[in-house]
């Protein structure tokens, strides 16, 4: 289990450093053909969109792994200790239950747009966009399940995380 997630965790990081170094490939190739070469070439600006698309929803799952999201736990602090892990619990499960639908939603984007092409590259399904909002929520659960475990584990069991042992 440790490799499988070893191996998804470079794999998503991998995915990142891809897009990113996409991103700027094309927004570099948007300024060279408008500014140098003075051609307008508006698939750079739609891809560059579509590539920011897939780095945000990814990169969402990434921030739920590495518990980077922006969280105010004041007043969960201030409880004592068995009941922040009921209210750890409780939230893990709210955010999996949103998922869910977002899950649901999402694939519904995705079957239903595959005959709604790109403005600019009519050759691309607009359900390969819409696929990043549902790969990334696949993710954000998965993420978030190892997380509930990890909650359960530290607040109920006494044990250490499960990220932890992987690093």
């Amino acid at each position: 289990m440790k490799r499988l997630l070893n191996w998804l965790d470079k794999a998503i990081d991998g995915f990142m450093v891809l897009m990113l170094l996409g991103i700027v490939v094309t927004v570099s190739l948007q300024v060279l053909f408008r500014f140098v070469l003075n051609i307008s070439a508006p698939w750079t600006e739609e891809t560059a969109r579509f590539m920011f698309i897939y780095l945000t929803y990814i990169g969402s799952a990434l921030m739920i792994k590495e518990k980077a999201h922006i969280a105010i736990e004041v007043l969960v602090e201030r409880l004592p200790r068995s009941i922040r892990g009921v209210v750890a619990v409780l939230v893990q499960l709210a955010i999996i239950f949103l998922l869910a639908i977002l899950v649901q939603g999402s694939w519904i984007m995705v079957t239903s747009s595959t005959d709604v092409s790109s403005a600019t590259m009519k050759w691309l399904s607009m359900s390969y966009i819409y696929f990043a909002l549902f790969l990334g929520s696949i993710l954000m659960i998965f993420y978030s399940v190892i997380r509930l475990i990890e909650v359960i584990r530290e607040h109920f069991l006494g044990m250490t995380h499960v990220s932890d042992e992987r690093r």
